[in-house]
């Protein structure tokens, strides 16, 4: 258990004794908040009455701030901690957009994940490469709502939020996958390559007019080049294209 300073700085460091209780002593007036690692295994429990320690989103605790004036003593600083249930799923990049997930597809990464109740964020992760994902949670009543990276679109079928579901002590649940794909594009640019050389050169010019065919298995998308000899084929979803 750590004693912080209004800035942050850390005062003093304490280890609970088997009854589970800590002291601070000999404290100058001003104001403080305590810190905590979570016992392994274990998760906070929700803030009330004694329990002034509230999760934060790295899995340690911590209370608000302690105004602590002259010869005041504070003695209802506690944690409370519980066999945390877990929450786990699979968050997947579609990367042949089937609308499934399918054995080897990797995550979309930047998604944030988070584990909401009535009162807000109760827990939250990013997702890194791998597509399954666990999240811890005291026992209650939440549900998941995922976060896309910008440009993010949900599968068919894959929403923004899951149902509420609810959990007991060291319960599992298990939310349907859910995915998503990132659309990308390409562009070029045509130009009259009379040296032969593929640069363009200062006496060369841009060619406007030219037609380029997209072929991928939804079919062909044609765009001709603009005046300027730029051309684009944008918001392509994931697919093999020729």
């Amino acid at each position: 258990v750590t004693l912080y300073n209004e800035n942050g700085e850390q005062v003093a460091t304490k280890k609970t004794n088997n009854n589970g209780l800590y002291t601070f002593t000999k404290l100058m007036p001003g104001k403080y908040y305590v810190g905590m690692e979570q016992k392994k295994g274990y998760a906070f429990t929700s803030m009330g009455g004694d329990n002034l320690m509230q999760a934060q989103l790295d899995g340690t605790g911590r209370t608000t701030l302690i105004d602590l004036t002259l010869g005041q003593d504070v003695e209802n600083a506690g944690a409370g901690l519980i066999v945390p249930a877990y929450v786990k799923g699979v968050f997947y990049a579609d990367a042949n957009d089937n609308g499934q997930y399918d054995k080897g597809e990797s995550a979309l990464e930047g998604t944030v994940i988070y584990l909401m109740n009535e009162n807000g964020v109760a827990n939250a992760i990013t997702m890194g490469k791998s597509a399954e994902f666990t999240i811890s949670a005291a026992p209650g009543t939440y549900y998941l709502q995922y976060e896309l990276p910008e440009g993010g679109i949900f599968v068919e079928g894959s929403q923004e939020k899951t149902d509420w579901f609810t959990l007991g002590t060291n319960d599992e649940h298990t939310v349907a996958p859910c995915g998503a794909y990132m659309l990308t594009s390409f562009s070029g640019m045509t130009f009259t390559d009379s040296n032969g050389n593929s640069v363009m050169d200062e006496a060369e010019t841009p060619l406007a007019g030219v037609s380029f065919i997209l072929t991928s298995t939804r079919g062909e998308t044609v765009v001709v080049s603009d005046e300027d000899g730029w051309y684009a084929f944008r918001d392509l979803r994931p697919d093999q294209y020729t």
